[in-house]
């Protein structure tokens, strides 16, 4: 019985991971101005994923080889840095907490554009289950859309934001 449940196991996780991958290369197109972002909580411990082209958050796609080009990087990537809690706002209550795990300008598989790509943990005082999360990307005036999926314990919810402040409750 083991041995089937681990067959019937990897054979799960080989058929989601080549659904995603297939999911990533059908819906990863290489649009200006859209992104997507998704949030995941375990409880108090959660992760955020932001992805779109570099172009709506650094200004440009090559490679930042100049001086210029490099600050104007590296200002971008502070900037998203300090402003992540204002994009993705929980309750004041649940006291959150974000930390960066990885923020990249990565060529795309041809090496034509580039993508924008962040994570952070975030760590609650308390689960955001039956509160509030709001979305704000106004201060990055090239992103024109974020598809945002949410994920807290069992409840999964989605939303489009286009040019405003987007509260979703996680009830």
């Amino acid at each position: 019985m083991f041995r089937s449940l681990v067959v019937l196991t990897g054979t799960l996780v080989l058929g989601i991971s080549a659904w995603a991958h297939q999911e990533h290369r059908e819906h990863g197109a290489h649009v200006h101005g859209k992104g997507t972002i998704s949030v995941a909580f375990d409880d108090k411990k959660g992760e955020i994923d932001f992805h779109t082209a570099a172009m709506g958050i650094v200004g440009f796609e090559h490679d930042a080889k100049s001086k210029k080009d490099i600050k104007t990087k590296d200002d971008a990537f502070a900037k998203f840095e300090n402003e992540i809690m204002n994009m993705i706002h929980f309750d004041a209550n649940l006291n959150c907490k974000y930390a960066k795990k990885s923020m990249e300008m990565k060529k795309d598989e041809d090496g034509d554009h580039s993508d924008f790509n962040a994570s952070f943990d975030v760590l609650c005082d308390k689960s955001p289950l039956g509160s509030t999360v709001t979305f704000n990307f106004s201060m990055w005036p090239a992103m024109h859309e974020v598809d945002a999926t949410v994920l807290v314990g069992t409840l999964q919810k989605s939303v489009n934001i286009k040019n405003k402040i987007v509260s979703l409750d996680l009830k």
